[in-house]
């Protein structure tokens, strides 16, 4: 990512911009780079170290799925009670019972709880919807799912803990060495 001249670098700045549906999911991402505004040009070492930099502050990523669990409502009944079409869903093989799920994918930022919070707050929305599902048997999750190949990590404050008890949903957390979507180039 580093444009050459001479033996000597110029560093870069690399961009993203990614356009996403009210619902989350992304749609498109647009990615570019720039040159760093500077008359002077740095030795390949040091333009290393420029990249590296740039590169870790925009590597941060995660996800956030939301999934719900029926023994005996189906994926239609889920989805009208979610009010959103699932990314993922699965009917039993006896046809009793189904599973819904939504995943938002984010990059460049670390702090993940932020994006739980906004997740319980949609839910907070759905809260009759969801208290009905709740009381026949199902269960709803929210799962970060952080990648394991880097350090990374936030703290929920006690309200959002709260927010999501009273709503009956539980916390979950997941570590991948490649989260897929987000991490693949497939």
């Amino acid at each position: 990512m580093l444009a050459g001249f001479h033996e000597k670098f110029i560093p870069v700045y690399l961009h993203s911009i990614l356009v996403r549906k009210p619902t989350g999911k992304r749609v498109a991402a647009l990615f570019f780079k720039s040159c760093i505004v500077t008359p002077r040009m740095y030795q390949p070492c040091f333009a290393v170290y420029i990249e590296l930099g740039v590169t870790l502050i925009d590597s941060y990523y995660f996800s956030i799925r939301v999934l719900v669990n029926h023994p005996s409502m189906s994926v239609a009944d889920l989805t009208r009670a979610m009010g959103a079409d699932p990314d993922h869903s699965r009917t039993r093989a006896d046809g009793l019972g189904a599973s819904w799920s939504m995943v938002d994918e984010t990059t460049g930022k670390r702090d993940f709880f932020s994006e739980v919070s906004d997740v319980i707050s949609w839910l907070e929305t759905r809260s009759t919807d969801l208290q009905r599902v709740l009381a026949t048997g199902g269960s709803i999750e929210v799962i970060v799912q952080l990648p394991g190949d880097r350090n990374t990590g936030d703290s929920w404050k006690p309200a959002d803990m709260g927010r999501a008890a009273a709503l009956g949903v539980s916390l979950g957390i997941e570590v991948f060495p490649r989260i897929r979507g987000v991490t693949s180039d497939a």
